[in-house]
């Protein structure tokens, strides 16, 4: 099985050239074998030749930044740090061998899994890189964060970053 998790700009155009001193290459929206081609000749072109005629169409500070998409995916974030407000998806006894999901127990928000033999494997919901909410992602049947793309496995263990950390565990304790 093979996943990627790939940034997407707001206008679906890489971001491709100089910042400061350094010079990017991201945002390739799932195609990055084709794109990082490109990339690598417009990046050698501005260092070697100081310009590249595409330079003005993967400019970095392109101007449309509030556009419909760059709103909608910064709703998204910002909805992904109030979830920690909100209540549980599902009870504790609404998850089911094999799947995971976030339930409330005592008070408080927990992320569970069930494997096949029953047993229960709980998270604190909240990614360890930037703290915002995880989601369980039962195509992968790993835990996600929508705002920075790491992924965990369903006990907490780093499967991608940015996270260098484990999610931390939670024992839960009957009420």
């Amino acid at each position: 099985m093979w996943s990627a998790q790939d940034c997407m700009t707001h206008d679906g155009i890489p971001y491709i050239g100089r910042y400061g001193r350094h010079y990017i290459a991201t945002g390739f929206n799932k195609w990055g074998m084709t794109s990082s081609m490109a990339a690598a000749g417009i990046i050698s072109d501005l260092i070697t030749e100081g310009r590249s005629g595409y330079r003005d169409v993967f400019r970095i500070n392109r101007g449309e930044m509030l556009s419909k998409s760059f709103v909608s995916n910064a709703a998204d974030i910002a909805g992904s740090f109030l979830t920690h407000l909100t209540a549980a998806d599902k009870a504790l006894k609404n998850i089911r061998c094999g799947e995971g999901g976030i339930v409330e127990i005592q008070g408080k928000r927990v992320g569970v899994y069930r494997d096949g033999g029953g047993r229960i494997y709980a998270v604190k919901p909240v990614c360890t890189h930037m703290g915002c909410s995880i989601q369980w992602n039962k195509d992968e049947n790993s835990w996600d964060c929508s705002c920075h793309g790491s992924r965990f496995d369903f006990e907490g263990n780093v499967l991608g970053g940015p996270a260098l950390k484990p999610l931390q565990r939670v024992t839960p304790r009957k009420p």
